[in-house]
């Protein structure tokens, strides 16, 4: 499969919209302050006036910078990602975001993102019963392994 039929399904999710989960959206309420610092994650998640998320339970979420996003790393490749304008525009995002709280912005260089390659990694498994086998993310992430624990 190419990356673009890989990536069609994402694109489509964050262009069409997906229903509101109660538990994103009572997150997104929880968090309403904190995600009202940037204007980024206020027009995301939050409805004009900012008190409370941009739909309700049941209702389509969007993304559509997203699916423009995806649909441009699928065009351009996975590479221009890391080297391209996205690049460029990452940085600028995240040096431009000031915290209301400390006054400070992000420190990330396009060097950062040119350098960064994921690591593959063997996930961690462990049965559940007879039935099953959860599968979640090895270390330095400790997600699969907190859920092994907590079995």
């Amino acid at each position: 499969m190419t990356l673009a039929e890989v990536m069609a399904p994402a694109i489509a999710l964050a262009r069409e919209g997906v229903p509101m989960s109660f538990h994103l959206h009572d997150r997104i309420g929880r968090n309403k302050e904190r995600l009202s610092w940037f204007n980024a994650s206020a027009a995301l998640f939050l409805n004009a006036d900012r008190t409370g998320p941009a739909v309700g339970v049941g209702e389509k979420w969007r993304n559509p910078d997203l699916a423009d996003t995806l649909e441009a790393i699928a065009y351009h490749g996975a590479e221009w990602f890391y080297t391209g304008e996205l690049a460029d525009d990452i940085v600028a995002a995240v040096r431009g975001a000031v915290n209301p709280n400390t006054g400070l912005s992000g420190l990330m260089t396009k060097h950062d993102i040119e350098t960064y390659r994921a690591v593959r990694r063997q996930p961690v498994r462990f049965p559940v019963g007879d039935e099953y086998e959860v599968i979640g993310h090895a270390l330095p992430s400790s997600g699969g392994l907190t859920m092994a624990i907590l079995m």
